[in-house]
């Protein structure tokens, strides 16, 4: 009988104890009834827990340091939050001081179930995703430890959990009112060089709304990759983060048209003066003292927001926040519905967001049927060719105002560029 400690062998009408010491199996004695050898399992797994039980291997506590500073050293994404998912729900459990010979299976259930019972800093339940994170850590970390020679098998193999299945309650994005409240609000007054950082800011997000790029994405863009002079112009995105492939390691070509492209060019109109400092001259969105940006949204979004009129979620289509993130939602959601003209195919949405299969862009396949008769009437109003992108602030040349905000053109249906009556989408 195999428990979290060892395990009980039963040998004639006595129970033999055995569990692993410096990585072997060593029997702890034999005892006349299944209950006292129980006892004795638990007792060491008490000791072990409070680390008074030295010379029994490596326990998962102390692995996963060496194995996240090695997945640090190897620079996978996401490392920081990693360690905040390893310190939060791993670190602290009893099972984490064991060997990595003694972890079982029942450990790990027993874990996953009281994850499920859990609940966040904000009080409200743990989400299937961050279950499904958490728990994909640990089978990696035990997977590395098996490949190391530490275990003989992961025990993390042929468990079963549920995956969580994209709703549009998980996300949201903003309506075609709302992305005119975005593009067309009044930004609060100021100093001109705080209204100068805003309008600057502003244009982020719309390049961001109108491209679907993915944030890390946006941030680690480089001049090299932005060619809105071409006659189709595109994006070129090969990073997802300082160094790294983007996602899914697909590298890909964006588009630009629209209201991306008149609000790219307004900012690279507009970004020699954004800067203080030029430290990085070949990032496309530096900070204000030319650094690489981190993950975060830029520092003025919540005023932007607010200056929408969609920093109150009681206001809002779905009550809902808006994040940095839903801007891409967003894009998708207006291609897909047809909110900035005729309806594109999933297979093109997929390739333009990088998405890993068909199966992701499906969630937002709900908005076709629901809101195509409506988007008609909406998009045929949206007079904003000049208004979307307002060259409000001076910047070291002169902004043509003439400058459409979606260009038209003709195109095979093998491109994943859109035909010209999707180009026309946001002007009249």
């Amino acid at each position: 009988m195999r428990y979290g400690c060892g395990e009980i062998e039963q040998r004639g009408a006595r129970f033999r104890v055995r569990s692993y010491v410096e990585g072997k199996r060593t029997p702890l004695g034999t005892y006349a009834t299944e209950t006292e050898a129980r006892s004795i399992l638990d007792g060491l797994a008490a000791l072990r827990a409070q680390g008074d039980v030295a010379g029994t291997g490596a326990t998962l506590r102390s692995y996963g340091v060496k194995w996240l500073d090695r997945r640090e050293t190897d620079g996978k994404r996401a490392i920081d939050t990693d360690r905040g998912r390893w310190e939060r729900y791993v670190v602290p459990e009893a099972w984490a001081g064991l060997p990595l010979r003694e972890i079982g299976k029942r450990d790990l259930r027993d874990w996953l179930s009281s994850m499920r019972r859990r609940h966040s800093t904000q009080g409200k339940p743990l989400s299937p995703q961050t279950i499904l994170h958490c728990f994909k850590l640990v089978s990696t970390c035990l997977r590395s430890a098996m490949e190391d020679e530490l275990i003989e098998k992961n025990p993390a193999t042929g468990l079963r959990i549920e995956r969580p299945r994209p709703s549009p309650s998980m996300w949201t994005f903003l309506t075609v009112e709302e992305q005119r409240m975005l593009a067309m609000c009044e930004l609060p007054a100021g100093t001109e060089r705080e209204r100068q950082l805003m309008h600057g800011e502003r244009l982020m997000a719309l390049i961001a709304m109108g491209t679907g790029i993915r944030q890390g994405e946006q941030w680690n863009l480089e001049l090299r990759d932005v060619h809105v002079d071409d006659a189709e112009p595109w994006l070129f995105v090969r990073w997802g983060s300082a160094g790294q492939a983007p996602k899914n390691g697909k590298v890909r070509r964006v588009p630009l048209f629209g209201l991306a492209l008149a609000a790219m060019k307004e900012w690279l109109r507009l970004r020699p003066s954004y800067m203080q400092r030029c430290y990085s001259t070949e990032l496309v969105f530096p900070t204000e003292r030319g650094r690489r940006r981190n993950r975060k949204a830029p520092r003025r979004w919540p005023l932007i927001l607010r200056a929408a009129k969609l920093g109150d979620r009681a206001t809002r289509h779905d009550k809902r926040p808006v994040r940095w993130h839903d801007l891409r939602h967003t894009c998708a959601s207006s291609l897909v519905a047809a909110w900035w003209g005729p309806a594109w195919r999933l297979e093109l949405v997929r390739e333009v967001l990088g998405h890993s299969s068909i199966t992701v862009t499906e969630r937002y396949a709900h908005l076709a049927a629901s809101v195509l008769d409506e988007a008609g009437a909406q998009t045929s109003g949206l007079a904003m060719t000049d208004v979307m992108v307002p060259a409000a602030v001076p910047g070291p040349t002169a902004a043509d105002p003439q400058t459409p905000c979606y260009e038209g053109r003709d195109t095979q249906d093998s491109n994943l560029r859109p035909p010209a009556s999707e180009a026309g989408a946001l002007s009249n």
